[in-house]
């Protein structure tokens, strides 16, 4: 097995002639450019959900595009201070908002949005590494939705433990959202 070696306040006797990469979870001290970058690396943190609707993929997207009107009726406990900021509609819009994913973990966020392709819009948090990528794509007579939302998550143990257990919470909120907006797409669509 790999030995790990731990290096409790250890520091250069004197100032290094190159600079130092401090932090990795062993304590260890890396030179930049030797491959001990990866010690000290936040790691990426995805959360992912996705959902068959009833409804058409252009319907689902127009609705998934309304920050004004569709897009607060599908926000669940976890969110406050919802406001839009900017446009409204799509591509542009700027909207604000306040994500408790734990009673102690709240992200102020202020996401604008994009629309790279037809089917896809994405949310750009301007206070953080968060991006939400909405994808939608027909799916037998109606669509399918997905949500993924990544983020560079902390180092050492606390990264561990938001890598272990963050997704989870997430992919929780947005099952909740897309619940939501299949009642909302329901509600919305002529009776037959």
């Amino acid at each position: 097995g790999a030995k790990i070696i731990v290096r409790v306040g250890m520091r250069p006797p004197v100032p290094a002639p190159f600079p130092l990469v401090w932090g990795s979870p062993a304590g260890a001290v890396g030179i930049p450019g030797a491959g001990c970058e990866r010690m000290v690396r936040m790691g990426q943190v995805t959360a992912v959900a996705q959902r068959p609707l009833g409804a058409a993929p252009e319907q689902v997207m127009t609705a998934l595009a309304d920050y004004r009107d569709t897009r607060p009726r599908m926000l669940t406990e976890h969110y406050g201070e919802y406001e839009v900021r900017e446009g409204g509609q799509g591509a542009g819009t700027v909207v604000h908002w306040r994500l408790a994913a734990t009673s102690k973990r709240v992200r102020d966020c202020l996401l604008t949005v994009s629309a790279p392709r037809d089917g896809v819009l994405v949310e750009t948090d301007a206070n953080s590494s968060m991006v939400t990528t909405w994808t939608v794509t027909p799916a037998g007579g109606g669509s399918q939705v997905r949500v993924e939302t990544t983020w560079k998550g902390a180092g050492g143990i606390g990264g561990f433990f938001e890598r272990t257990f963050a997704p989870g919470g997430l992919k929780r909120i947005h099952d909740e959202q897309l619940a939501k907006l299949e009642s909302v797409l329901s509600a919305s669509s002529p009776q037959g």
